[in-house]
């Protein structure tokens, strides 16, 4: 089964998710330093959604270089929150592997204190800024709400960027610390953070499948840091692919915390629940440790090659690639000629309402047929396109059929000629 979670980092985002219905997608994801940025807003956003969500406690960050960050209102305040204010290099304001384990890799006081730390935060990141303002505990109705908790804790998480990488230690010790934390329904949501040169070596990879895979774990996150499925090449897909095939069949739901339609399309275990998170036409891939702007131009979904184009350039390349239009009201709207703020909203829903009709269609079709669209829009865009003037609107879905298809179940279509 495929299941689509949505990344919200600004309020207006909550509002457009209203425009669709609540049973196409799983829920929401809010980062703790959005949290932190738009505490009561995020409260009421929640309240009013009634979807599950989980708080992604965003402490990778803390790891790494933060000279880019510190100065952030919610570097201070999450720091304080998380008890690591006590904790982090004074010169720094980092962490290092070794303060949150010990030689043989056993978790320190430190990491024991972080995870209480994180767990709590999560529970109560919804409520402790409602608990203030009247407007913010109620729902719609003006009845008073009940006290909102996430549908699963994830634990503290940091980058495991090479073979080497101590970090592993750090994060293992901080999951079965969190797994002694769990209460009746609660579910754990486990983070796994790696570089793309780690995926690559798929005896490493195996390996840090292997570690992850403790008792009282219930969820994968995956984020390959890195990857880009749009422009990836065959092997790094291959082996994203694998990886999240191997974490499916220990018989827990994977979910890509940074990804698109390729972790949809990945089917690689018959009873396998496969997720993917994004923000609203946007968030697909991320880099960490640069905290992104607003995006300053609006991007269309072409539902047709299944990709986002400029919206500056949307007639020019569906008419130069004959490409069906889309007649939805958003798209109507658009066509009216209005100022940016409008357009962003318009072209934000038109893209949940394509991204939400695709994961249906997969879970009804199959993705094997869903690729054959996909291979039939390739074809097309691909024959009027003689110069190959707009290739990068399309040529991706050739290494997509590649991976993603199996001519021998007739999964996909043909490999597509170079």
């Amino acid at each position: 089964m495929a299941r689509l979670f949505i990344r919200i980092n600004m309020a207006r985002e909550a509002k457009w998710l209203e425009s669709v219905t609540p049973q196409d997608y799983g829920g929401v994801v809010v980062s703790s330093h959005i949290v932190e940025n738009i505490p009561y807003r995020v409260a009421k956003m929640l309240a009013r959604l009634k979807k599950p969500y989980l708080i992604d406690p965003y402490t990778y960050v803390f790891g790494g270089d933060v000279a880019n960050i510190r100065e952030k209102p919610w570097f201070a305040s999450l720091l304080d929150k998380y008890g690591l204010d006590m904790i982090v290099d004074r010169d720094t304001l980092s962490l290092r592997p070794d303060m949150l384990v010990d030689s043989d890799g056993n978790p320190t006081g430190s990491l024991q204190e972080l995870v209480d730390n994180v767990v709590a935060y999560q529970r109560d990141a919804a409520n402790y800024a409602a608990d203030d303002v009247e407007e913010f505990v109620k729902f719609e109705s003006g009845d008073a709400a009940a006290p909102l908790s996430p549908y699963g804790i994830m634990p503290p998480y940091f980058f495991i960027d090479g073979k080497s990488s101590s970090w592993l230690d750090a994060n293992m010790g901080a999951v079965r610390l969190a797994i002694e934390q769990k209460r009746r329904g609660d579910k754990v949501v486990v983070p796994i953070m790696i570089d793309r040169s780690v995926m690559l070596d798929r005896t490493e990879a195996a390996r840090i499948v292997n570690a992850y895979d403790i008792d009282g774990v219930d969820e994968f996150m995956v984020w390959a840091v890195q990857m880009d499925e749009k422009s990836a090449d065959r092997g790094t897909l291959e082996c994203f692919r694998d990886l999240v095939t191997d974490l499916a069949r220990r018989g827990r739901p994977v979910t890509s915390m940074y990804g698109g339609l390729f972790t949809l399309l990945v089917q690689g275990s018959a009873d396998a629940t496969l997720g993917t998170t994004h923000s609203v036409c946007y968030g697909e891939h991320r880099t960490p440790f640069v905290v992104g702007a607003p995006a300053a131009t609006v991007m269309f979904y072409q539902g047709q090659v299944r990709t986002k184009i400029p919206l500056s350039a949307k007639d020019d390349v569906e008419s130069a690639l004959d490409l069906s239009r889309c007649e939805c009201q958003y798209c109507r709207g658009m066509q009216q000629g209005m100022s940016p703020a409008p357009l962003f909203e318009l072209a934000g829903k038109h893209f949940l309402a394509r991204r939400m009709e695709e994961v249906g269609r997969i879970n009804t079709g199959g993705a094997a047929r869903f690729l054959r669209e996909m291979a039939a829009g390739y074809e097309h865009a691909k024959s009027r396109d003689v110069v190959r003037a707009y290739g990068a609107y399309y040529r991706d879905f050739g290494a997509w059929n590649d991976v993603l298809g199996d001519p021998k179940r007739g999964d996909g279509a043909a490999p597509p000629p170079p």
